[in-house]
């Protein structure tokens, strides 16, 4: 009877770990996330760069205004809308765009926790989502704001990566119930990632592609589904597509109407675009060789770190007391080797052999596939492991050689970061086991190597953050900005509210239309910026053409150095022609810091006004 009611005893108390676990991941989690929502708040947007135009297309459409005919976009319809039905059910204020991105947040959370566990373990899942709340959810890494989940450059990026997830939970649940329904669902979810930039629903659609051959590929596959399964997810996928196609062909012509659906897909090869410098360093293809060369030592430390911690925790003795001991102390080394090394360059290059990594964890996904397809349960996590690979590896195809968390790195780094966590926490313990070794001593050094890197991460976004101490707009659309900009900005705001009315007309050239927004004045343009990118996209007759037809009454000139695409200084080094026009028909009726966009002005704007304008 010994035994038996020692195996009880086991099982009781094993049910009490899950109960425990299943209740503690959860509140963790939450607390993570009110945490980082309470510290960073106000924190995120920048107040020139990228956002300005999150705030003011939708508060446009608003108002009546159609998308692609008053307000251009080079990005897909979707985001724009879904911002300004926002605007529409709860105000037009940054604080409704906030809250609503952070309840999309949480849910983001919840279904990547639930894929995460499906290719690894509830406690990797737990481990890898802390590590997205804490690094990518909230967090900046750069003087220019706009690379968080909240408020972020583009909510193209961000509804597309959402989109992605939510479609994998659904092809997840396919393939685990075999309804079609979930094939349906995650179809039609596919065909809304179209409706927002092309690497999203690239990425999507190879994960979802390999994901649902693979599964159909299987021996123990149903035969009678296997023929309408893709025909069914294609048809779903169109449908979105489709719609917004028609809806906008309500507003405008066909043709443009088409242009509009298909967003940035038309300039996606564009070699003029992609060979400006601002690409090809976020590529790395600027430098191959030393990025390549790059990746190869971030590679080589990460195997000098880990693969002898592997082999001592095959070779442990079988002695529990012993591998708790090391595994504990394993932990220990681990985070007080980050935190001695937080300033060193390399961790800013910490994500750079992740498309090596998720090669690699294809691969061996696809391996283990192909040795367990006769088995319908780990055929199916084997085939939704290489899928969730793949896609990670899709989504670094823009910083390919120059991986980054950083930047663009919160969206396109971070499906790859997830399942590094799984494969330091689940796969490679697992693995560690089926040899007989102890796995807990490979959990403690690599949990002390990933608390070490959340801190990092931690105190260099405290480090931005905190610079920011500046109040810019009032009530519900304050938010904190860097004192070096946001004297110049509050006090060129101040003067437009205070010297124009509220139906004059407004521009900045060649990017801030924060200025409209805060100020609520309209722009007379539908173009918002005159980047050196808008004049390749639009071309500069259009935009002058444009410029001339509807000039604004106001004209703010901000000073913006725009090397990285190139050109130096609109007016100076592109885009001459509007620049002399905007000299010849408008007068200078306010500065703000130095003379802006000459060599030499560290900051500055000018207020034009337009010539023959009265009051």
């Amino acid at each position: 009877m010994a035994p038996e009611s020692s195996r009880n005893s086991d099982v009781v108390k094993a049910a009490g770990r899950n109960r425990f676990w299943r209740l503690a991941i959860p509140v963790l989690l939450a607390a993570a996330f009110a945490g980082m929502l309470t510290w960073s708040w106000g924190a995120w947007p920048d107040a020139l760069v990228d956002f300005g135009r999150e705030l003011y297309t939708p508060w446009q459409l608003t108002q009546g205004k159609v998308l692609y005919r008053d307000v251009q976009s080079f990005y897909g319809p979707l985001s724009p809308y879904v911002n300004a039905l926002w605007f529409e059910f709860f105000g037009i204020n940054l604080r409704t765009l906030a809250l609503c991105n952070a309840a999309l947040l949480a849910v983001f959370v919840w279904l990547l926790f639930h894929i995460l566990e499906y290719v690894g373990s509830r406690m990797s899942a737990a481990v890898a989502c802390l590590v997205f709340i804490l690094i990518f959810g909230f967090s900046q890494y750069a003087g220019i704001g706009n690379y968080n989940y909240i408020c972020p450059y583009a909510h193209e990026a961000v509804h597309g990566v959402m989109l992605t997830v939510g479609s994998m939970f659904c092809l997840m649940r396919y393939q685990q119930r075999q309804s079609l329904r979930w094939l349906a669902g995650c179809g039609f979810i596919l065909g809304l990632v179209f409706l927002t930039k092309p690497e999203a629903f690239l990425a999507a659609f190879a994960g979802i592609g390999t994901g649902l051959l693979l599964q159909l590929a299987a021996p123990s596959a149903s035969r009678r589904r296997a023929p309408i399964a893709i025909p069914l997810a294609f048809a779903c996928a169109i449908i979105p597509v489709l719609t917004a196609f028609s809806l906008l062909c309500t507003t405008m012509p066909a043709s443009a109407a088409l242009r509009g659906t298909l967003g940035s897909w038309p300039f996606l090869l564009d070699h003029r675009l992609t060979s400006l410098p601002f690409f090809e360093q976020g590529m790395g293809t600027d430098h191959p060789i030393e990025n390549i060369v790059a990746m190869a030592i971030g590679t080589y430390w990460y195997i000098i770190i880990f693969l002898p911690v592997a082999i001592a925790a095959i070779g442990m003795p079988q002695r529990k007391v012993l591998r708790m001991t090391v595994a504990g102390l394993g932990l220990a080394a681990a985070a007080i080797f980050c935190l001695a090394t937080r300033k060193a360059p390399a961790w800013f290059d910490v994500a750079r052999p992740l498309p090596i990594f998720m090669t690699g964890s294809a691969l061996i996904a696809g391996i283990f596939w192909r040795k367990t397809r006769c088995d319908p349960q780990l055929a199916s996590r084997h085939a939704f492991q290489t899928s969730m690979a793949l896609l990670a590896l899709m989504y670094m195809t823009k910083m390919i050689l120059n991986a980054q968390i950083a930047q663009y790195g919160f969206v396109l780094a971070m499906p790859a970061t997830m399942l590094a966590v799984i494969a330091l926490i689940d796969w490679i313990p697992s693995w560690i086991q089926k040899w007989g070794g102890a796995p807990n001593v490979f959990h403690g050094s690599a949990l002390g190597m990933v608390g070490g890197f959340i801190v990092i991460y931690v105190l260099i976004a405290h480090g931005w953050m905190s610079i920011k101490t500046l109040p810019l707009g009032s009530g519900a659309d304050a938010f904190r900005t860097d004192p070096y900009r946001g004297p110049y900005i509050k006090r060129t705001l101040e003067w437009i509210e205070h010297s124009t009315q509220p139906s004059d007309t407004v521009a900045v050239a060649p990017e801030g239309v924060m200025f409209n927004y805060l100020a609520r004045r309209s722009s007379s343009l539908t173009h918002l910026t005159f980047l050196p990118s808008d004049f390749i996209m639009f071309g500069e007759d259009h935009l002058s053409d444009e410029m001339r037809a509807k000039p604004p009454d106001y004209i703010v000139l901000a000073h913006r150095d725009t090397s990285e695409y190139g050109p130096q200084y609109f007016g100076q080094d592109y885009g001459q022609a509007m620049y002399a026009w905007i000299q010849e028909n408008y007068r200078q009726v306010h500065l703000e810091g130095q003379p802006p966009l000459h060599d030499g002005t560290l900051l500055g704007f000018a207020v034009m006004k337009r010539n023959g304008l009265g009051r």
